[in-house]
């Protein structure tokens, strides 16, 4: 698939799916302009060997710092393809465990830097004449998984904004989809999910394909996305979730 030659935005890049979208971005030719709050993102640059990288540390649900970060990418390099919206925060809370700034801030982090980011990129593409967002979303907005009240409520926004952005940029050439993960395998759960999923009876009555996603499952539909064979694709969410949602 013809993917290089783009510079791609992508938030969360510190964070496991953040990641693995990066890396298999990888190629020669792409500008990778990664952002993430955690510190890890200043040390991220080792693991990349094709493509140029643009790195910066900061906080995708201020303002401030999203426009500042897309100026400087536009003056560097001119242009943006691709914007892939990853960063967010996963607060396992029931309803009544659940704060209001929890509520609120989740909020601010999952769908406001998702919303910051479209807004800042969107004018660059219109001149561009094409454009790509993918936002990463989750089964959680599909499902009703117990502690997840403020997580899952983020993911379901993000699918209407998904859905809203498709009908408002479409005719300016600009494809907005979704991705839903289901149980991905990252270094924040890896312990919780390995002990969960341990009993392989268990595992194959939740999962149908019978085995626990990886960043990789998720970069993979990535890149198909926002290269010309899905050109025809707008305004889908696409579940990767080993089939957890079907049963």
């Amino acid at each position: 698939m013809k993917t290089s030659n783009n510079v791609i935005i992508i938030t969360g890049a510190a964070g496991g799916i953040g990641s693995g979208i990066a890396k298999g971005l990888d190629k020669s030719g792409n500008v990778l302009c990664l952002c993430d709050n955690n510190e890890r993102i200043l040390k991220i640059k080792s693991v990349f060997k094709k493509a140029t990288l643009f790195v910066r540390k900061l906080d995708c649900g201020v303002e401030e710092d999203v426009i500042s970060f897309v100026k400087e990418v536009v003056k560097k390099y001119k242009k943006i393809d691709t914007l892939v919206n990853c960063a967010g925060v996963v607060p396992y809370f029931n309803v009544e465990e659940t704060e209001y700034d929890i509520f609120t801030n989740t909020f601010k982090s999952n769908v406001g830097g998702y919303f910051l980011f479209s807004r800042a990129v969107v004018p660059e593409m219109k001149k561009l004449g094409k454009g790509n967002i993918v936002n990463i979303a989750s089964i959680s907005a599909r499902l009703g998984i117990k502690g997840q009240t403020a997580y899952a409520s983020t993911k379901g926004a993000i699918a209407s904004l998904t859905r809203v952005l498709a009908t408002e940029l479409g005719e300016y050439n600009i494809r907005v989809n979704s991705i839903s993960p289901g149980c991905i395998l990252v270094d924040r759960n890896r312990e919780k999910m390995l002990k969960k999923y341990e009993d392989t009876d268990f595992l194959k009555s939740r999962i149908p394909l019978c085995r626990l996603g990886l960043p990789k499952d998720i970069a993979g539909i990535v890149e198909f996305l926002i290269s010309p064979k899905a050109s025809y694709i707008h305004g889908a969410d696409i579940v990767v979730d080993g089939g957890q949602s079907i049963v």
